[in-house]
């Protein structure tokens, strides 16, 4: 049976042949597991809910049916996605265009896919989520995309789904194989320098997530289940935010040194020794 699946091609799932080319191109040779499962329900118009981590192919999950629906029937305004910090319409992003932005509108979109849908509703997006529910079509197709099924996806997938179709590729806390799976922890100086990191590292690609003095206790607590979890695999934390913080194994730590100006507010120079101390201590304990 597992033989039968790994041979699968883009032709069998029913793609056309202008987009088996695109794929080939982009080094596709044959589909992965969310993509066989997804894209034959997802032609035949059928609302998804995908359970796949980082990785996986997901984004070709969605985006080959959503292209070749395009290519039969070409319009502007076609699908939207919405997806996390990282991504290019993030919920707050989409509500001030369409409060700001003249002649924007979603009236006319066929598709709409949540990726990530667990990290958007842990951003404290749901208030958005509903104003672009609120402002697209009822009758549409949609996509929703997660890594884990919490309480809150469960309560978003009955929202904006209908008669959805479940595919799970991932289990609650998996990873893929294909990737890296090292963990490292990086010390920065400044909570201002923790954001900027994070940021340049997500839009490299790479899983990163911050914690800081300046950030609240909810969301301290969220970034570090992300991370202890395995959805991100880079804690970007001040000394200060680092202190306390119950992670059983990381692989790598690197710690920023240097001078650099300081602003109020920032994590304080004496928690840096107080770290430093309380790491040594930790290591002759070991000896």
């Amino acid at each position: 049976m597992e033989d039968k699946e790994e041979t699968k091609t883009f032709k069998e799932l029913g793609v056309v042949d202008q987009l088996i080319e695109a794929c080939d191109s982009l080094g596709w040779k044959n589909p992965s597991k969310i993509q066989a499962e997804a894209i034959p329900h997802a032609l035949e118009g059928k609302d998804l809910i995908g359970l796949a981590q980082t990785g996986s192919g997901k984004t070709g999950a969605f985006a080959l049916p959503i292209l070749q629906a395009l290519l039969e029937t070409p319009q502007a305004f076609f699908a939207c996605l919405v997806g996390g910090v990282d991504q290019v319409a993030t919920p707050g992003r989409l509500v001030d265009h369409l409060s700001n932005t003249k002649g924007f509108s979603l009236r006319t979109i066929k598709y709409l896919v949540l990726d990530e849908a667990d990290r958007l509703l842990n951003e404290d997006f749901e208030k958005s989520l509903d104003e672009i529910l609120n402002a697209i079509p009822r009758e549409r197709r949609t996509y929703l995309f997660s890594a884990t099924m919490t309480k809150k996806v469960q309560k978003l997938q009955r929202a904006c789904l209908r008669n959805p179709v479940k595919i799970e590729a991932a289990s609650k806390y998996s990873t893929v194989d294909t990737l890296k799976q090292h963990t490292s922890m990086v010390f920065t100086r400044t909570c201002e320098a923790t954001r900027l990191l994070a940021l340049m590292l997500r839009n490299l690609g790479l899983r990163a997530i911050p914690i800081s003095g300046q950030m609240t206790q909810a969301k301290r607590l969220g970034a570090l289940n992300k991370f202890k979890a395995g959805e991100c695999n880079i804690l970007i934390c001040t000394d200060v935010a680092s202190r306390g913080l119950d992670i059983p194994s990381v692989d790598m730590k690197i710690k920023e040194t240097g001078g650099g100006k300081r602003r109020r507010g920032d994590d304080d120079e004496g928690d840096v020794e107080k770290s430093h101390t309380k790491n040594k201590k930790s290591s002759s304990k070991r000896r």
